[in-house]
């Protein structure tokens, strides 16, 4: 065997070249992998050993282990330099548990393996697209394919909402309590081949992602998953990733494999990994850097503290000055909730009751974020900041949508108990642009949130495009809004293409036509805010004065003062098929008009009866009116479905569905 060794080591120095040489010409490497050579098999054992290993063409993963089984201890190599044990029949079992068809592959080449603390096995191994884990059970033959489950795809392909780890490389895995285990890796949005010139071309950007598995052994098991790189807006590296080792071409190997993961001893994981990029910028002064991050959220522990999500559309939240949900991908449920504006004071807040020991606060960061106050139990905790500085300092984002990192959390213990926190929107640093507050949620450690809250808001949101005007003639589209008795504040919330470069106002108007706030020479992205004095009519109205046309978002949001529970997850008002916005006994009715006119809009419940009308006479544009689920005498209708048949002016008749929840 010593000779076989030494010449499978001539063969391999005599392959591989480092510094314009082969390896076996350079006389300190070779002496050292001679040194290494001589002692790879003294190894003193006092139990049981398990590993993997590859086929040369990627699709045949195995598994071995000594003693043979069903024998658990010691494992059976003796102490010394061993030139025998290897070709002892009784030494090792071996077994093909996996064989990958067609396109599936081990095409890592490195299947990671880790033992939780119950003794079950878990490997975790690439196709260079997806992740794929793979269990079996203590007690059972790893070197039998039928005592594994079935690979899992932890980066949930194809699942809407977790496109960013489209194609992953290189992971890493340990394990936790039983069935339990920390999966880290390589991740992009972008579909291929990450080991092709064309990844380096379109210079692909990459994070690092964290997943973690609660129960793998189960026959669905629960998978956590996260970016796990937060500088410089996740991205820890652009281009082509080669797996190929020391075959790889320059400039594509500047990874490595050197990211790794532990588990703390309070069940964490820990996670060093490398990046080309940081904070935005790949230097030129160096190839990589180590960066180090972990995980205090949900520990890897046989019995995790519960942990409640509570975000902005949730039942027990209360908020006022403004509050809209974003559509985004990138934010943990798909969507996140904002505030825009500067110095509203005490006028914009979020605020529930929860009973617990700690509420970690998710928020989003960018090149427009503001700031805000904290307060539990009346006693103020401090203020969070949401500015990042842009990635691009030469091309901010000043639609304040784009350029922004996700996954950030600022934690807040208390003793356990019953509390109430209090978000107040500030943004009073005086900067122009840094107006804005991401809330990705709130996590509430110890048990459910329970809360009644007043007041909440409802949004009515209006797309079109304003005719081109100038400052002497501005092009002008009105939208309309009917208020209720409850309805304390009105906001205008503006969204127009970033090429619009200047040219952008809005304006509300009262029932009477009188002007109740103005706010010229917007960003892409601004608001407006008034309080509604009475019930009535509101007309906020997007000025364009940029000398083209100007398509615009105009969500309009009326905060209203409401007793009892709140609503829960309300539909978004984007179709007639769809129920517009139900919140807390208050529905949306929405028409457009083309031409100015008499409107008569009569609503219904599911019998057909009629419940209440309004009858409105109004200039053309966009309008929505907030019931108040009451009949005309006061008294409050059923919880349910109801329609409405809007009358236009020309005799044509619109029938869409709402609702009343309480």
């Amino acid at each position: 065997l010593v000779g076989a060794v030494a010449a499978r080591h001539d063969q391999w120095a005599a392959d591989r070249a480092q510094w314009g040489a082969a390896i076996g010409k350079h006389a300190a490497i070779a002496d050292k992998i001679a040194r290494m050579t001589a002692n790879t098999f003294a190894i003193e054992s006092m139990t049981l050993l398990t590993s993997g290993l590859v086929s040369r063409d990627k699709h045949d993963l195995y598994v071995w282990r000594t003693p043979k089984f069903p024998a658990t201890t010691p494992a059976n190599l003796p102490v010394g330099t061993l030139d025998a044990p290897v070709f002892v029949p009784n030494t090792f079992d071996t077994g093909l548990i996996f064989h990958g068809a067609g396109e599936l592959t081990v095409s890592n080449r490195f299947p990671i393996m880790a033992v939780d603390q119950g003794d079950n096995i878990h490997i975790v191994f690439s196709d260079r697209h997806d992740i794929f884990l793979i269990s079996c059970p203590a007690g059972a033959d790893p070197s039998l394919p039928a005592s594994w489950t079935k690979p899992l795809p932890l980066n949930a392909p194809r699942v809407a909402g977790f496109e960013f780890t489209t194609t992953c490389v290189l992971p890493w895995i340990r394990g936790g309590a039983a069935g339990k285990v920390a999966v880290m890796w390589y991740g992009t949005s972008v579909a291929g081949d990450p080991d092709t010139p064309a990844f380096e071309t379109a210079q692909v950007p990459w994070q690092l992602i964290y997943a973690q598995v609660e129960n793998a052994l189960a026959a669905t098991p629960n998978v956590y998953l996260d970016i796990a790189s937060k500088q410089g807006g996740g991205v820890i590296h652009k281009g082509q990733i080669c797996l190929r080792g020391l075959g790889c071409p320059s400039g594509t190997r500047e990874l490595a494999e050197y990211s790794s993961l532990t588990v703390d001893n309070d069940g964490f994981p820990n996670i060093i990994y490398q990046a080309t990029i940081i904070d935005g910028v790949n230097p030129p002064g160096t190839s990589a850097i180590c960066f180090f991050t972990k995980g205090v959220n949900r520990p890897l522990t046989g019995a995790a503290p519960p942990i409640t999500e509570m975000d902005c559309s949730k039942k027990g939240m209360s908020q006022a000055g403004g509050w809209h949900d974003v559509a985004d991908t990138r934010a943990s449920d798909g969507h996140y909730c904002r505030n825009v504006g500067a110095n509203k004071g005490t006028k914009a807040y979020l605020q529930f009751t929860y009973t617990g020991n700690q509420v970690d606060l998710l928020i989003v960061r960018g090149p427009r974020g503001g700031n805000a106050e904290v307060l539990i139990d009346g006693l103020n905790k401090g203020q969070v900041d949401f500015y990042r500085a842009p990635s691009d300092p030469l091309h901010p984002d000043n639609t304040g949508k784009q350029d922004l990192t996700f996954g950030e959390f600022v934690s807040f213990p208390t003793a356990s108990g019953t509390h109430t926190l209090r978000l107040n929107v500030l943004d009073n640093s005086g900067i122009t642009g840094r107006d804005m507050v991401y809330v990705d949620g709130f996590l509430i450690h110890g048990a459910a949130s329970a809360a009644t809250g007043n007041p909440t808001e409802n949004t009515i949101v209006f797309t079109g495009t304003a005719p081109s005007g100038t400052v002497r003639s501005p092009g002008v589209a009105l939208n309309r809004v009917t208020t209720n008795s409850k309805t304390k504040l009105i906001e205008g919330v503006l969204e127009v293409p970033v090429e619009v470069l200047s040219g952008r106002e809005l304006k509300i108007f009262a029932p009477s036509g009188g002007l109740l706030g103005d706010a010229a020479n917007l960003l892409p992205t601004a608001s407006l805010q008034t309080p509604t004095a009475t019930v009535g009519s509101y007309g906020v109205q997007v000025v364009n004065t940029s000398g083209g046309p100007m398509p615009y978002t105009l969500r309009v949001i009326t905060t209203i003062s409401t007793t009892g529970k709140l609503a829960g997850e309300a539909p978004e008002p984007v179709a007639s098929t769809r129920i517009a916005d139900p919140i807390d006994g208050t529905a949306v009715v929405r028409y457009t008009l083309d031409r100015g006119g008499h409107v008569v809009v009569r609503i219904y419940d599911v019998a057909g009866r009629l419940v209440r009308n309004f009858e409105e006479d109004q200039p053309a544009g966009n309008y929505g009116i907030a019931w108040d689920g009451r009949r005309p005498d006061g008294i409050r209708v059923p919880s349910g479905i109801y329609f409405y048949r809007v009358t236009l002016p020309d005799g044509q008749q619109v029938t869409q569905r709402t609702a009343i929840l309480r």
